[in-house]
């Protein structure tokens, strides 16, 4: 217990500190360089400490007086201390060497002083790009993670160590003063780093028995590092070292460890591969992981090293080979990063191509130019017979690659490909053919089962209503649409999304089993939104995957016009169906609660006269006589008023009757203040019947909507025949409203079916009509058809 919180504390510490780390990295890597590249002399021999404490010369300048072989005793009569500077400062063009040849001590003066050349550029220039390049990485890593992400923060601070090592290592061996620290004490950390490195990523905290097995190898590395310590601030001064005393040599077994342990690294990722699911996220990343990690070891061993023992000769020239160790942080940025920034798929991915298309194509274009040498007994300035011979089986190498690497990077990236075309053909189909809520359904669940999301959910609004909603549970949809409205979210967001963090913080909180966002728009506006929870459980979405459920996003904004039409005609006819129910029952209760009753009044009161025994007196039988007339009259004017109810008999004595009458019902039932003119000659005579009707209708929905929204606005109906065209006209000063700027589907889509109807009155006798403003503030209706 007491070492957990140790170690939570010491994240605390590492997360709070770590732009200071990165700042002190960057300084020591910039401090070796710089020794390397302006205190060390370009022209001085080519020395190696052997054994570790003492200088021995492995090559020399053609004219230098030195032999390979000679062991530096002084240099300017100074003792040659290993960690320390070499050659004194400041530098000279000549430095006096006192040399022991076998027996024999010399002294000599060699000129040290050179132009920068080539073999210099080509032997600090790899390492130094590395260092920096792994310090951006490991930089950038820290920069954008988060204090509960701790593998992201230990990983950045694990390439900051393998930046300073890498530095250190190289400037340590010219005697750069205090470069040991990273070049000698610290690579014994890199074992440990590369052993921590194969447990990343992973998606459950470490076991016991992994963190024993790290804290051990912590303490291994520690003691090592202190006995290194040792061996430089008292050895060494002492010209002598731990291989001298023990026959072993730290700084041999710090690189051993050090290259064992990315060994290790890869067998321990890999084991973790074979052990996991194949369909698992984890694993997916860890097979990136390994990947990106071959393309960065793989050709420095099979292109430089191998060559070199076998046929003294490189296929692929070291400092390219050593570049491409980049390849190993970055593969740890993009698996740790993926989900959080989607446009690293698709710039990774590329990169991946490139460099696994060139190493391939360079590997047969070199190695068929070594073999055609030989076989033709040529040398280098005379094979321009073999460049010729290979160079079109390379061309045609390289195309033919181009498709297969594209696919294996792809599949490598994405895992396979389960997003075609032909998916979105079949859903566009489905929803073509059937276009209703139950299908869009389909399309949901469908997507979700292709993106291995075990919850999914769509909602379309349509302005006022809310069309479709499935699958939303306890969330909350309508405010989700508003926020993502609100922010105007057009992309696809993501939880995960780094870029966009406090955007999604804020809407996630809306839905918490979502993990992606997708809106629904149909012409610039947002009319939905797709959600999605994490593929397989706890994975995260790539690239490939968002661009595939933006493609149904648009399929759905795309068939949502017609869905919504589909179900607003099916909700329409239901409508209809209610209303013609209702009026039967209307009809069958006015007509059984009034007529019905007084009516078995009188033949009641008719049968008692009739049945009657006894002769009736007169009063009697003209009293019963006038009873049952007066409820034969009222049943009569009852019927009279149903008759009207159902079909208004003012209909066929012509328009203008019609307008008057519906006007005069108006406002004496409602109150309504309403001006009536109508303007024209033979109205009477010139108007069909059925155009008689779609006034009739139009006029009373009109006032209806009148007496609903605008009860208290002044009215005015006109009627205007004209031209073979019959124009009518009502106009009102209340608030108005914005159904004018609707299309006809939009209003259909809005549920405003009583203007849908005045519409289809209209085109029924081959007219239009229109909403238009009556400004200054109110609502008018235009209808004009032809007669």
């Amino acid at each position: 217990m007491q070492i957990d919180i140790f170690i939570n504390q010491l994240d605390r510490w590492l997360y709070r500190g770590r732009f200071v780390l990165s700042a002190f990295a960057l300084l020591f890597i910039l401090y070796c360089t710089i020794y390397l590249w302006f205190y060390v002399p370009y022209g001085g021999p080519l020395t190696q400490w052997q054994p570790d404490s003492q200088l021995v010369v492995l090559a020399v300048q053609p004219d230098s007086p030195l032999q390979v072989g000679d062991t530096i005793i002084q240099i300017e009569g100074q003792l040659p201390v290993r960690m320390r500077p070499i050659y004194p400062l400041p530098l000279r063009d000549s430095y006096e060497f006192t040399v022991q040849r076998g027996v024999e001590i010399i002294t000599q003066t060699v000129a040290v002083a050179a132009p920068l050349n080539a073999d210099i550029v080509s032997s600090y220039l790899p390492a130094t790009l590395i260092a920096l390049i792994g310090w951006l990485v490991g930089t950038i890593i820290l920069f954008w993670a988060k204090a509960e992400n701790r593998q992201a923060v230990h990983v950045g601070l694990i390439f900051l160590l393998g930046s300073v090592v890498l530095s250190g290592v190289q400037a340590s061996l010219e005697g750069a003063p205090g470069a040991w620290m990273g070049g000698h004490v610290l690579i014994f950390w890199q074992f440990v780093a590369w052993v921590y490195l194969a447990t990343v990523p992973r998606d459950q905290p470490l076991s016991r028995r992994s963190r024993r097995w790290l804290g051990a190898l912590a303490m291994a590395a520690t003691l090592l590092g202190g006995t290194a310590v040792y061996e430089v601030l008292i050895l060494f001064p002492k010209a002598t070292s731990f291989q001298e005393l023990v026959g072993i040599s730290l700084y041999e077994l710090g690189l051993f460890l050090a290259a064992f342990g990315l060994v290790v690294c890869i067998a321990l990722l890999i084991n973790r591969v074979w052990r996991l699911p194949s369909q698992s996220f984890l694993r997916q990343q860890l097979i990136i992981l390994i990947v990106f990690m071959s393309t960065g070891i793989l050709p420095i061993i099979l292109l430089t090293i191998v060559p070199r023992v076998l046929t003294n000769s490189v296929l692929l020239p070291f400092p390219v080979a050593i570049g491409l160790l980049i390849f190993i942080p970055l593969g740890y940025l993009f698996v740790i990063y993926r989900n959080g920034f989607l446009g690293l798929d698709l710039i990774f991915s590329r990169v991946l191509y490139l460099v696994l298309l060139s190493l391939a194509v360079y590997s047969f274009y070199i190695g068929s130019y070594h073999l055609i040498r030989q076989l033709l007994g040529v040398s280098g300035g005379d094979a321009v017979g073999a460049t010729t011979i290979i160079f079109f089986p390379t061309l045609l190498l390289t195309i033919g690659l181009s498709k297969p690497v594209s696919r294996f990077v792809n599949h490598i990236i994405y895992g396979p490909k389960l997003f075609t075309q032909a998916i979105i053909s079949e859903l566009t189909a489905v929803l073509a053919t059937k276009p209703e809520t139950v299908t869009l359904h389909h399309v949901v669940t469908r997507t979700a089962e292709l993106l291995q999301a075990d919850h999914a959910a769509l909602l379309l609004q349509d302005g006022f209503h809310q069309a479709v909603a499935e699958g939303w549970g306890g969330a909350h949809p309508k405010a989700l649409l508003d926020a993502l409205r609100e922010m105007e979210v057009k992309r696809p967001l993501l939880r995960s999304d780094v870029q966009n963090e406090d955007t999604a913080g804020h809407i996630f909180s809306l839905c918490l089993w979502a993990s992606l966002f997708v809106p629904v728009i149909v012409r610039q506006e947002i009319v939905g939104v797709l959600a999605f929870s994490a593929p397989d459980g706890n994975g995260y979405f790539n690239a490939q995957q968002l661009a595939f459920v933006e493609q149904i996003a648009n399929l759905i904004a795309v068939s949502s016009e017609n869905v919504v039409l589909f179900e607003a005609v099916r909700r329409l006819s239901r409508e209809r169906l209610a209303v013609e129910e209702a009026e039967r029952k209307r009809l069958a209760t006015a007509i059984h609660d009034d007529p019905l009753q007084r009516l078995t009044y009188v033949t009641t009161l008719l049968d008692q006269l009739f049945l009657s025994k006894k002769k009736v007196e007169p009063f009697r039988l003209d009293e019963t006589l006038q009873k049952s007339a007066e409820q034969l009259r009222t049943i009569n004017r009852t019927l009279r008023d149903i008759s009207i109810g159902i079909y208004p008999h003012y209909r066929e004595q012509g328009v203008e009757l019609t307008v008057q009458e519906v006007v005069r019902q108006f406002e004496s039932e409602y109150g309504l203040t309403i001006d009536a003119h109508v303007e024209g000659d033979g109205l009477i005579q010139a108007v069909p019947e059925t155009t008689v009707t779609a006034v009739y209708h139009v006029l009373t929905e009109s006032l209806n909507n009148v007496v609903k929204h605008a009860h208290y606005a002044d009215v005015n109906v006109s009627l205007r025949h004209q031209s073979q065209e019959l124009e009518l006209c009502i106009a009102d000063n209340g608030p108005g409203n914005q159904l004018q700027n609707l299309s006809f589907s939009e209003l259909l889509r809005r549920n405003h079916l009583g203007i849908v109807g005045m519409h289809e009155w209209a085109r029924m006798v081959r007219g239009e009509l229109r909403l238009m403003e009556n400004k200054p503030n109110g609502l008018a209706v235009l209808m004009k058809c032809p007669i």
